[in-house]
């Protein structure tokens, strides 16, 4: 998997990343990730790209990541969260909010 971060000239990015063993999450949930992070389709045998526009994620939010070890290999789980107001668990979120992009990888995702 394979991570990429928009370009927009009018844009300042607000992603908060925190990668390993850690996520955040607002109640109620936020909607509207599936605006700011997307998938492009890819051919047989290519690994995937997951894209984070930065110009669309709302004033007074931030992106959550948490990338966790699990049973048959790992989960990115990604959210929009409230600046104000939202927790955080060192455990892979379960259930898993709504409006919460979840990906599945063999290996690390910086690879």
């Amino acid at each position: 998997m394979q991570w990429s971060v928009r370009n927009s000239p009018s844009s300042t990015p607000r992603a908060s990343i925190g990668w390993s063993g850690s996520f955040c999450s607002s109640d109620p949930a936020l909607a509207g990730v599936s605006q700011v992070v997307s998938v492009p389709k890819i051919q047989p045998g290519q690994p995937a790209t997951v894209v984070i526009d930065p110009a669309a994620i709302p004033a007074g939010t931030e992106l959550s990541f948490g990338i966790f070890q699990v049973a048959n290999g790992g989960r990115a789980f990604i959210t929009l969260i409230d600046t104000g107001s939202y927790t955080c668990t060192s455990t892979a979120p379960h259930p898993v909010p709504r409006d919460t992009a979840v990906f599945g990888f063999n290996r690390s995702p910086s690879r």
